[in-house]
Order: structure tokens, then sequence, then C-alpha cells
């Protein structure tokens, strides 16, 4: 099993560049940076809260990352996740294509349509539809990424034949971990994505929903999606119950404040993953 680290980066923290190549020497798997477009001041109180403390000072994902891919050459480098409802396919296509590209295949795109009802909002997107945005825009963007002269008419994208001659590096396209859960979420994994994107928490039926996920994916005349599995922090047993399971890859959180505080929690995750690699 894969370990990779999860990170709200900021202008505050240790610098993006520095974190990249700590997580790469640490000889750990992936790079992973959070998002979020805005914050509104109605959800001040939000900032008071374990996880959230610097929500409004996050960096733009694929500018970070684009800086991550510069000094390092080994790691994967992932969005936890993308909020690709309020994206226009059309740039987020050549954006992911571009990373790809620049990274030389080592983009892994993790999506969501987001959890903040107003934040989603203030991009013009009805909060209670943003799962069905979400879907139509995945299918645009693999048609983009996949056909010469892409075309795509719904709902809530529609466009033209266009040329997009810039194509991702990995084929047909980077790997698609969509974040979801429940029955609906195991759905989206098998129609449009390629590997599952849960956090783990006491809701989760982890096992369960796992063997769930492979019969849909038979169903759909796949085979099994791997499962990607967000942890707000190393906890061995979490880690251990994951290897059980079967997860391919861990992604442990980090706010990443300090360099010192940084360095210790690469060590231990570092420890965890030549452990499991072991297994």
């Amino acid at each position: 099993m894969k370990i990779g680290v999860a990170a709200d980066i900021t202008d505050c923290t240790v610098a993006v560049t520095d974190l990249a190549m700590a997580v790469e020497n640490a000889g750990l798997e992936s790079l992973f940076f959070t998002q979020r477009t805005h914050f509104t001041v109605s959800r001040r109180e939000l900032l008071e809260q374990e996880g959230h403390e610097m929500d409004a000072n996050l960096l733009d994902p694929f500018v970070a990352l684009g800086a991550a891919s510069a000094v390092t050459s080994r790691i994967g480098l992932g969005t936890g996740a993308c909020y690709v409802a309020v994206y226009d396919p059309l740039i987020l296509a050549k954006q992911v294509a571009t990373l790809d590209q620049i990274s030389r295949g080592r983009f892994l795109f993790g999506v969501t349509p987001g959890w903040d009802e107003l934040e989603i909002g203030n991009h013009g997107i009805d909060p209670a539809l943003r799962w069905q945005v979400m879907r139509e825009k995945m299918l645009a963007l693999k048609a983009l990424w996949t056909e010469p002269e892409a075309e795509f008419h719904g709902r809530f994208v529609d466009f033209e034949p266009v040329l997009l001659g810039l194509k991702p590096f990995q084929q047909p396209h980077p790997p698609i971990l969509v974040g979801s859960h429940g029955p609906r979420g195991l759905a989206r994994v098998a129609e449009y994505g390629d590997e599952w994107f849960p956090v783990l928490s006491g809701k989760l039926d982890l096992e369960g929903d796992m063997k769930e996920l492979a019969r849909l994916c038979r169903d759909s005349g796949r085979d099994p999606a791997p499962v990607t599995i967000f942890l707000w922090e190393l906890d061995e047993e979490a880690v251990e119950r994951c290897a059980q399971a079967g997860v391919s890859r861990c992604v442990v959180y980090v706010y990443p404040e300090r360099r010192d505080d940084v360095d210790s929690f690469l060590e231990r995750c570092a420890d965890a993953a030549r452990r499991f690699n072991r297994a």
C-alpha cells in the first residue's frame, strides 16, 4: 500500500517547493493539495475549527502543483480535491493536460463538487445540482482529452466541435479519483472515475463499500477500481485497517506550518510506508 500526503498549502506555510522536495526525499509516493476557491464571510466561524483555520488563504492547487512538479521527479501530484462543478470544462481540460505534461504523467486528478453550498452558489451553481453538474463536466472533460474533435451538448455543458490539440501525458487521461460516499458515490466511481477517494470516518463502511464498488465495476464491464483513502491523521490502526482491506493508497493530512514539524511528520509517514511496502 502506498502512502502519500495531503496538505493545506497557504502563504503562511512551508514553501510549496520545500514541502514537495521533502515529501519526495522522504520516499513517500504522492502529494495532494486541497482546494477552496474562496471563503465566504458568513462562514467565518469555520476558521475556528481544526482543519479549517487557514481556508481563506489556500493557494490555487494547480499553480502550486506546477511549482511542486518543477522540483520533483518521482512523486505523484494530486488535487485533493478539485471542485470540478465550478469550472469551465474547456479551461479545466487544458489546466489538467498542462499539469500532466509538465510533470511527465504524474498528475492525479482528485475530484469533488465541493461541500460548502455558499461557496458553490457564489459560482452561479445551484448547490442542489452540483453532483449533476460535476457529472456532465467530467464527461465533457473525458471527451476533450480523448477525441480529436470533441463536442458536448448537455443540460449544463454545451459546446460545438473544438480542437484541443494539447492532450494529457497519461493516456487516455490522468487517473480520476472520485471523492464521494454512499451508494450514489460508488455509482459515480463506476461510471466516470478510475479510483474511489473517500475520507475514512466512523460513517464509512470501508470493507462493505469496497465489495459493493467491485460489484458495480464488474457489472459495468471493468476491473475493480483502486481505492485511495484520505486520513485526517496518521493513525496506525486506521492505516493497518486500510491495508487489510486492500486499499491501494493512504493519503494523510498535514498542515505544514513549521519545517521541523513537517520533517517529523514525514519521518513517521516514511516509517509507515516502508512497513506496508514490505507487507
